[in-house]
């Protein structure tokens, strides 16, 4: 979508075959996911199948994952303007193309555990929140990390004008906030009933990666 050479260290599929191949590749990739998620694992319930895969469908569909990366595409030949309106965009594009799915991801291993309402909140909260450490740290690497550390091209949003939390609020406040949502990960961890230690190991990593 961002036309880059380069993915996990890799050619991107559409510069070592084709545009075609790469379009037809990401659709057999997303239905694949979901009919995975239909069928297994076979000894959970039929219904708690079909809500893994209803949350799923969820957060890639045009409310989620796919809503946001249409917006920050729409983004490149301007951004929203009055008061307000880059900052509100620039969020829904956080929570959308990247939130969202780390967000169903969470709650995912929540259905699967058959957690509580209350625990499911917890989770919710917690993707949301790390969704938003990850896109940020995302854009900080993309002004100052190396193509080794990103995996692909540096400097790419710039380029494109992209709507991102540096280029509208700065490094330094990008800084800031990216300590912000730490703290608001761990607060968020204290909360669940079992498995911290891995949590914070995850917060910490998402926190520093690139460095």
């Amino acid at each position: 979508l961002d036309n880059d050479d380069l993915r996990r260290g890799q050619p991107t599929l559409h510069r070592r075959f084709d545009e075609a191949t790469a379009i037809l590749a990401g659709d057999a990739l997303l239905t694949l996911g979901l009919t995975v998620l239909a069928e297994h694992p076979e000894a959970l319930a039929g219904e708690l199948r079909a809500g893994a895969v209803a949350l799923v469908g969820r957060a890639i569909g045009t409310g989620g994952m796919i809503g946001g990366q249409a917006e920050d595409l729409a983004a490149e030949s301007g951004w929203p303007a009055g008061p307000g309106a880059a900052a509100a965009a620039l969020d829904r594009i956080h929570r959308g193309k990247t939130g969202a799915l780390l967000t169903a991801s969470l709650r995912l291993g929540g259905v699967y555990a058959a957690v509580s309402p209350a625990e499911d909140l917890i989770l919710r909260d917690l993707g949301g929140t790390v969704g938003l450490l990850f896109q940020i740290r995302d854009d900080i690497l993309d002004v100052e990390g190396s193509a080794s550390a990103l995996g692909k091209t540096p400097g790419k949003d710039a380029a494109a004008s992209k709507l991102t939390y540096p280029a509208l609020h700065g490094l330094d406040r990008s800084r800031e906030r990216l300590k912000e949502l730490g703290q608001e990960a761990m607060d968020r961890i204290a909360d669940l009933p079992r498995e911290r230690e891995s949590w914070e190991q995850l917060i910490a990593f998402l926190d520093h990666r690139g460095y």
